[in-house]
């Protein structure tokens, strides 16, 4: 986000994908929060076998194509083959 120069008080939704947490929707937010968005922001996780970092970005793409949302942020964090 430093280097991106994007306000965080303008990010309408933070998707992260996830494999295996125990309470990723905690996980997520706790992230969000250390990473200095406001607590207004929107997080969302999406635990998905494989391909979960890459469904987060298709939600943020079809939301941002659908006029849904105007700024989102969609990451990736775990790896499958590391459990």
């Amino acid at each position: 986000m430093a280097e991106s120069k994007v306000d965080k008080n303008i990010v309408g939704d933070l998707i992260a994908g996830t494999c295996h947490p125990p309470s990723p929707a905690y996980e997520v937010r706790a992230a969000a929060l250390a990473a200095g968005f406001p607590e207004t922001t929107p997080v969302q996780a999406i635990n998905r076998l494989c391909s979960s970092g890459l469904m987060a970005i298709r939600h943020v793409s079809d939301s941002i194509a659908r006029k849904d949302l105007e700024v989102g942020v969609a990451v990736g964090y775990e790896s499958m083959s590391s459990q």
